[in-house]
């Protein structure tokens, strides 16, 4: 049996920073990510949505180095040269098999210019 899925495309309402939609749409890709502008919205930091808040309380330090690293363009043998490391650590950390040491917290936060709270 095949089994089709569609991912449902991403809709912003608001003014929306450039910076932000660029990196969205690196991301889950251009085709998938919309602005809509309507005039009754209500508007709300992100930091205090459900959706954001649900997005903090499951993400981990793990999943932030992946996706920070993606964003950035680098590969994971591309970090670890960066930061002194072998790349299957990299991957061991990206994955979860290792944890990411306040050392390698630090470096990556200054290469992936990111606050060092996200690996810790």
């Amino acid at each position: 049996m095949i089994a089709t899925i569609k991912r449902p495309r991403i809709e912003m309402r608001g003014d929306i920073p450039e910076k932000f939609l660029e990196i969205t749409r690196k991301f889950f890709g251009a085709d998938d990510v919309s602005v809509v502008a309507e005039k009754d919205d209500e508007i709300v930091e992100a930091k205090d949505s459900a959706w954001y808040k649900r997005q903090m309380a499951k993400r981990t330090p793990a999943e932030d180095l992946k996706n920070l690293r993606k964003i950035r363009g680098l590969t994971q043998a591309e970090l670890a040269k960066k930061v002194g490391a072998l790349p299957h650590h990299i991957s061991e950390m990206e994955s979860g098999k290792r944890g990411i040491s306040k050392e390698y917290a630090l470096k990556f936060s200054k290469i992936l210019e990111i606050s060092v709270e996200h690996f810790i």
